[in-house]
């Protein structure tokens, strides 16, 4: 492939907001194939997650985090927490090593 060709793949996706990325992929991400992450910046991986969670998808991610690159992980446990889906966050705790359960609860009364 020529730097030509790897700027238009690159640029591809770029032009399509999170929102769309989820709403064209999301049969896909249920189904498990989330290649198109392949073809995403780091950033996106994060509006993504953020979209998805949004969307009421919060599980999916999680279950599908190995898959995200360079996540913020205390923005997107924020967000999994503002959404109401505590439980959730809590049984997923293990992909936030850095967060204590004690700070879920203090985070939790803030809300």
């Amino acid at each position: 492939m020529s730097f030509v060709e790897d700027k238009e793949e690159e640029l591809k996706f770029t032009q399509f907001t999170p929102e769309q990325i989820l709403a064209s992929y999301l049969a896909g991400f249920e189904n498990g194939d989330f290649n198109i992450l392949d073809d995403l910046t780091s950033a996106m991986h994060q509006e993504v997650a953020l979209a998805l969670i949004k969307a009421g998808k919060s599980k999916l991610l999680l279950d599908n985090f190995y898959k995200f690159r360079d996540l913020k992980r205390e923005q997107i446990l924020e967000e999994i927490l503002r959404s109401g889906e505590n439980m959730l966050a809590q049984e997923y705790s293990y992909h936030f090593p850095d967060v204590e359960p004690e700070e879920i609860n203090k985070f939790l009364d803030k809300i």
